[in-house]
């Protein structure tokens, strides 16, 4: 297919210093952006035997992206009723799209995620569109994503582009500004992942970069579920890291476990429960929904986040293949508006693994905590290092970048907070005080705030 967007050159830059030790298959837990160690080819398949994931298999994606024939639709506004939208596609005929996911199987916080996304598409279509669903890696592995959009075998896709930093060095300079400022619970998580979706979708180079590829990002960086660190072992202060081996997922988060004084080391991803119960790591770097779907509160009951400061998030791209500019006009339209629902969806699963990591580690007698003043100071200064070589990148105008990210960042609280998404409690009792409904995968919660939140943000990206 021959795209509308004129691919351009983007330099090599510099050696990425966010890789990671990537397996070349992928489970729900790796696209909420945590991965761990150096991983073999048949790592999946066993990770999913340890914590009972399945990995459902998939066929050939043959007749991916292709209609027979017939009108191309009319287009819709967003925000249009469920009357208006299906009658834009009274003229196209039924067509399915190949999309591999990021999770193992439907089930889970996430895995649900997913199947709405498929059924809103083929609802709000009048069942003209078809999301066929195939979990992660069942088509392409890991770092084959991208060459499976671009080839025809996906039409959609989730990438962690981390996995490949030479081939996204954009991408992946841009992710190194997410240790500027700090998350809270509620409001800090939504202007994080609002405030990325802003900073990459008035940022060009992002789209230039896919571009050169052959994909078209629908999202391109998403940062949700704040990282936090793990231990076996009670950890307060700086003094406490010195000896403690402790599980990092790329070399920025490397830098970071240095500057407090830890000793940063992989294990492999199957082995990381055993490595906890046998003492060869005593904390790793996780997000809630790694940490609770790995059973890892049986084995670290100590859950720690820093205070006024970051961890590297971990990111995820939802990306359109080959088939995307000559898919109707109103196909394109839905898929972008509810991949955004999307977006929302996943932000209230990572809310739910929390709470249910918070029940977890009380069950196993440990804590959900903040680290004391010692370790912010610490992870604040390599913080400022990191960010000055990120700013100094020639790739992109990064400084502008950063400048942007943090600005918006800072709106999208302060909105956040006007709009009663306040941080009354922690982490540890975020169950308590939220308001959305934690035992669901609904996210009506959200829902007001992120409708606007996508016209703001991402509308001006959305095909016409």
């Amino acid at each position: 297919m021959t795209s509308t967007v004129q691919p351009s050159t983007v330099s090599a830059g510099r050696a990425a210093r966010s890789t990671h030790f990537g397996p070349e298959q992928l489970n729900e837990e790796f696209l909420m952006g945590i991965t761990f160690g150096r991983r073999r080819r048949n790592a999946l398949s066993a990770v999913a035997a340890a914590i009972g994931l399945a990995l459902v298999a998939s066929g050939c994606a043959g007749s991916a992206g292709q209609a027979s024939g017939g009108g191309q639709g009319e287009s819709f506004d967003h925000g249009a009723s469920l009357e208006e939208t299906q009658a834009a596609f009274a003229d196209v005929e039924p067509i399915t799209l190949t999309f591999q996911t990021g999770a193992s199987a439907p089930d889970g916080p996430l895995g649900q995620t997913y199947q709405n996304f498929a059924d809103q598409v083929k609802e709000w279509s009048g069942d003209k569109v078809t999301i066929e669903l195939n979990w992660s890696g069942s088509i392409a592995a890991l770092t084959e994503v991208d060459d499976a959009l671009a080839d025809g075998r996906l039409d959609l896709g989730q990438l962690s582009f981390t996995y490949q930093p030479q081939e996204f060095p954009v991408n992946n300079s841009m992710n190194d500004a997410s240790v500027a400022g700090a998350v809270t619970p509620l409001s800090g998580e939504i202007a994080q992942t609002l405030g990325m979706l802003q900073a990459t979708t008035e940022t060009p180079a992002v789209y230039e970069e896919y571009a050169e590829k052959g994909i078209t990002p629908l999202l391109p960086i998403a940062n949700f579920g704040t990282t936090g660190m793990a231990c076996s072992e009670p950890v307060s202060s700086v003094a406490d890291f010195e000896g403690l081996q402790i599980l990092s997922n790329s070399t920025i988060q490397s830098e970071q476990v240095k500057a407090l004084g830890g000793n940063a080391t992989s294990v492999e991803y199957t082995e990381l429960y055993e490595a906890f119960q046998r003492g060869i790591v005593d904390c790793a770097l996780a997000v809630p929904p790694v940490y609770q779907g790995m059973g890892l509160p049986e084995v670290a009951p100590y859950f720690y986040y820093p205070e006024d400061t970051n961890f590297q998030s971990g990111p995820t791209a939802i990306l359109a293949g080959s088939s995307w500019e000559s898919l109707p006009l109103p196909v394109r339209q839905l898929i972008y508006d509810k991949i955004y629902e999307w977006l929302r969806d996943s932000n209230h699963a990572a809310f739910r693994y929390l709470d249910q990591s918070s029940k977890g580690v009380a069950q196993a007698g440990g804590e959900i905590g903040v680290f004391d003043r010692s370790v912010s100071e610490a992870l604040r200064t390599v913080n400022e290092d990191i960010l000055a070589e990120q700013t100094a990148s020639d790739l992109y105008d990064a400084a502008d970048f950063t400048e942007r990210y943090t600005a918006a960042v800072q709106q999208w609280q302060e909105e956040a907070v006007a709009s009663g998404f306040t941080d009354d409690g922690s982490f540890a009792d975020f169950g308590d005080w939220y308001q959305g409904d934690l035992s669901s995968a609904s996210a009506d919660y959200l829902a007001e705030f992120y409708a606007a939140g996508f016209e703001d943000a991402a509308g001006s990206r959305r095909p016409e």
